[in-house]
């Protein structure tokens, strides 16, 4: 499963999708991933970047979850 997350950080890194989609699209999954991942992987060097890139998503979820609906659905385009 970090494979295909690293995938997407790397496409996000290179600006294919939009921060807010990304949010949108993935920012209910990335708390739960994060719960699931052993200290293991988030210290080894081969995961820094799935890592930090659902870190990144939860945190941009946290500030999503506090905006209006209006001001939401900009992040549904």
């Amino acid at each position: 499963m970090l494979l295909e997350i690293e995938k997407l950080a790397i496409l996000a890194n290179n600006k294919a999708v939009p921060r807010p989609t990304q949010v949108y699209m993935f920012g209910s999954y990335a708390p739960n991933i994060l719960k699931l991942m052993t200290e293991e992987e988030r210290e080894s060097m081969f995961w820094e970047l799935a890592f930090g890139y659902l870190n990144g998503i939860a945190k941009d979820t946290q500030r999503y979850a506090k905006l209006t609906r209006a001001a939401r659905e900009q992040f549904w385009r």
